[in-house]
């Protein structure tokens, strides 16, 4: 009796440690079953649906979708007004499903691009967790004539290469449960099994519901459930892998991330707005930092990355923290590597600083051949007489890539013609200088190159 009482406070004492701790393996994890297939996107949200998302004691959320089937507020298409519209493509960093609607960064830049001067602007989120870039440039090829942005933001992620070597993704709600696939034979396995599985019993699932330290020691099996024909309880998401299954999930001639992009500045030109990509940082606790914009740069050419206008926002965001005196850690969750809520609004709030500021100007941006950091530069404009003189404010040195970025105000709009000197140090070494170049226009970026001669 002594030992089964002593076994009995140990297993009290467990349960309440395991309590106190709550680790993320004792959490039920539910995904929101809202998905519906599509041809083109292979799925997307079923519009004005609504449901649970639950991870890690750390995601308690109700997401509810709009009558145009995204994790946002309400919007009239076609727009009505002349108000300053933005356009937000991503994929779960986007579609924000693990806070409110309100406080995904799409809102918040909405709320920031109003008082900084925009009173009218209207941020349509067309985010969908899972996709790639090949699916946002089909959202956007949709939606863009019919919405008529004045800028297209994508959020770009570190796995997004990954994704558009991938299959076209399907999903579904099916008798409650998630059903991930790509081909027609998968998804037909995984429906028979739910169709032929068994609910654990009721005293299982009743220890499942009352007592955390029975789910820790469930925990190593929770996958294993369909080997004994059991639908799992503690999870409402089927894969092919989880069922054992081997999957192919190479796509046949895939497109490069140039043609992807080529495409969309094809639609800017066609629908007259600027794209701006804004790579999402990553969470530290497994990855860098900076592994977007390196997955970017590595999966674009270098002729593709001077077309594009590309805005790391990660030492913004490192410092906007510091200045908070909080952490990078802050900014995402625990346990799921996505931004929490106020990870979500520091992204948009940095955001839409820099939409504003693509609203409101015009870049001109110089490259150095050979690339080299820390030489300084200068725009000059042109006398009567052929003389060059120095722009009093636009002088700097260039980044590490050996390039450089001012911006025009509407006034200097088309004005020229100038140049870009560039020198080995300030009053130095005239090392070359660029073609001259007229100022750009209203949604035009003004590029050029200067090679040097470092002899």
């Amino acid at each position: 009796m002594l030992m089964l009482a002593g076994l009995a406070l140990m297993l009290l004492a467990g349960e309440g440690i395991v309590r106190l701790i709550r680790p993320p393996q004792v959490s039920y994890t539910r995904a929101p079953c809202f998905y519906i297939p599509d041809d083109q996107l292979g799925y997307r949200f079923q519009p004005s649906a609504s449901g649970l998302m639950f991870k890690n004691f750390e995601i308690n959320q109700i997401d509810r979708i709009n009558t145009l089937g995204f994790h946002d507020v309400e919007h009239t298409l076609p727009p009505t007004g002349e108000g300053f519209r933005v356009l937000a493509l991503g994929d779960s960093f986007t579609a924000a499903l693990e806070v409110d609607v309100a406080d995904g960064w799409t809102q918040t830049m909405q709320r920031e691009l109003r008082a900084l001067g925009h009173p009218n602007a209207e941020v349509l989120n067309l985010g969908i967790d899972g996709i790639g870039p090949n699916i946002e440039l089909k959202l956007l090829r949709q939606f863009a004539p019919i919405f008529q942005p004045d800028v297209v933001v994508v959020a770009f992620y570190k796995n997004d290469p990954l994704d558009i070597s991938e299959k076209l993704k399907h999903r579904e709600c099916y008798k409650d449960y998630t059903v991930a696939y790509q081909t027609e034979a998968e998804r037909q396995a995984i429906r028979a099994f739910i169709d032929g599985a068994r609910p654990v019993s009721d005293t299982f699932q009743w220890w499942l519901d009352r007592s955390y330290l029975f789910r820790l020691f469930m925990f190593p099996f929770r996958d294993m459930y369909w080997k004994f024909n059991y639908l799992n309880p503690v999870r409402n998401y089927y894969a092919p892998l989880m069922l054992g299954m081997e999957v192919d999930k190479r796509a046949e001639n895939p497109p490069s991330m140039d043609e992807i992009f080529a495409e969309m500045q094809t639609l800017a030109r066609e629908n007259d707005f600027r794209l701006l990509i804004i790579p999402v940082p990553a969470n530290e606790r497994w990855n860098r930092p900076d592994d977007s914009i390196n997955a970017l740069k590595e999966s674009l050419s270098p002729e593709m990355q001077w077309q594009l206008y590309v805005v790391d926002i990660l030492p913004e965001m490192q410092t906007f923290v510091q200045d908070e005196r909080r952490s990078y850690a802050d900014l995402f969750f625990k346990y799921d590597e996505h931004l929490t809520r106020y990870g979500q609004q520091v992204y948009g709030t940095l955001a839409a600083q820099r939409v504003h500021q693509y609203a409101i100007a015009a870049p001109i941006e110089l490259r150095v051949a050979p690339p080299r950091a820390a030489l300084w530069t200068e725009v000059q404009w042109v006398d009567g007489a052929g003389g060059w003189h120095a722009v009093e404010n636009w002088r700097g040195e260039t980044n590490g890539g050996g390039e450089i970025t001012w911006w025009v105000e509407e006034k200097d709009f088309g004005t020229g013609p100038f140049r870009f000197a560039v020198y080995d140090a300030p009053g130095g070494k005239l090392l070359g200088a660029s073609e001259p170049f007229m100022l750009p226009r209203k949604n035009q970026t003004t590029r050029v190159s200067a090679i040097i001669n470092e002899q």
